[in-house]
């Protein structure tokens, strides 16, 4: 499961966003506990106040422009529209682990230490080193450190240095000799690389902790361990015994339950302010691209791109990741019974164990189809949103 740097590397991924205020979550990796302080909570809340303001502020600029300055005929307004979207969509996941910070530790914490025990108890022959799914998680590690500290933040620095006239930046309210002032003018780009750190630090959090860390460290039980049958399995022989295997999946489906009742909700909800934003930055650089600019394009063009192609990936990959563990249900049927009584009692487990959807229960699940599905909305949703909109130019 984890590697010999697997939870070190966790522990470090995790302190810029407690130093920022985009989480509160720590971990410690002799205890395999993740926990929060007093003094990361109180930062975690100073932090989501700082979000909610920028957020309203951007909201009711975007506004101001929609009723009193042109509405969409000026050429801030989209620009203004999409960073708003954007910083809802920031605020929305701060607020909530902000109310669910606890349970994320506690489920976190039970995960890391049965993956730890499992480990311990039956894998024998295992060796991290060797582990693709160890060393996987790793490389996603470091790279999502790098990714969301050292690439993702920075453009929105550069947009303010190169067009501090946007109307979302607080300096345009100041008298124009002093909104140039290089004092001003590089003291709120300190402001800028803060909140926009801040805001991706929150989506790295969410990302690792409620996606990552999970599927890498069920994945090679669901695929390999569990399942009657597959190849270059690590575990003990005797483990795949209808008494002990049975209570095993038990255990991660108590876990998947648990998680999913607070990851369901933040996938949801990115799965909708994802497709807003994109189909937004479609049908703009589609009808309006001679009013917006060369640069305005081409930032709506690198958005819509890259979050089609990174939520359909994870779409793609929680997907698999049902797919495993209904095929691993299935595989069952295959076990070796030293008597009626153990293959009656694995048919009727069998029967009992619910789909590892990820996902809301009754809301938003993602099915094998998930990402072809996104990607066709995507495409026919632009499409609807352009005639729309082109029916009521003419009328």
């Amino acid at each position: 499961m984890y590697s010999k740097y697997g939870l070190q590397l966790i522990k470090h991924a995790l302190l810029p966003s407690t130093i920022l205020g985009s989480s509160s979550i720590h971990f410690s990796p002799e205890t395999k506990t993740f926990y929060t302080t007093k003094f990361s909570r109180r930062n975690l809340l100073l932090g989501s106040t700082i979000l909610i303001s920028f957020t309203v502020f951007f909201s009711w600029r975007t506004l101001e422009i929609f009723l009193w300055k042109g509405g969409k005929s000026n050429e801030y307004f989209r620009m203004c529209f999409v960073l708003s979207l954007a910083f809802v969509m920031f605020s929305s996941v701060s607020i909530f682990i902000n109310v669910r910070q606890c349970d994320i530790c506690q489920v976190l914490t039970r995960l890391v230490r049965y993956c730890s025990k499992f480990e311990d108890e039956w894998m024998s022959n295992y060796d991290p080193k060797k582990s693709l799914t160890g060393f996987g998680l790793d490389i996603l590690l470091l790279s999502g450190i790098f990714f969301f500290s050292c690439i993702v933040p920075w453009p929105s620095l550069a947009h303010y240095l190169l067009f501090p006239e946007t109307p979302v930046f607080p300096t345009t309210l100041l008298p124009p000799q002093l909104a140039t002032d290089p004092i001003v003018y590089v003291g709120y780009a300190v402001i800028v690389s803060y909140y926009a750190c801040l805001a991706w630090q929150l989506m790295f959090i969410a990302w690792l902790l409620l996606c990552v860390i999970y599927i890498f460290s069920v994945m090679p039980l669901l695929k390999c361990e569990f399942r009657i049958g597959a190849k270059n399995q690590k575990c003990v022989k005797s483990f795949r015994s209808v008494w002990i295997l049975s209570i095993h999946y038990r255990c991660i489906e108590l876990i998947h339950r648990h998680l999913m009742d607070i990851d369901g909700i933040i996938i949801l909800g990115l799965h909708s302010f994802i497709g807003q934003i994109v189909l937004f930055a479609n049908v703009t650089v589609i009808l309006f691209r001679e009013e917006i600019g060369v640069n305005l394009m081409v930032i709506l063009l690198v958005w819509s791109f890259s979050g089609q192609l990174l939520w359909a990936s994870a779409l793609e990959i929680c997907a698999r990741f049902s797919a495993y563990a209904k095929k691993t249900v299935s595989s069952w049927r295959r076990m070796e019974f030293r008597n009626t009584q153990e293959k009656a009692y694995m048919a009727k487990f069998m029967k009992s164990c619910r789909p590892l959807r990820m996902g809301k229960e009754g809301m938003f699940v993602i099915t094998k189809v998930a990402a072809p599905k996104f990607m066709r909305s995507v495409v026919t949703g632009t499409f609807r949103a352009m005639i729309t909109l082109r029916r009521a130019r003419y009328k």
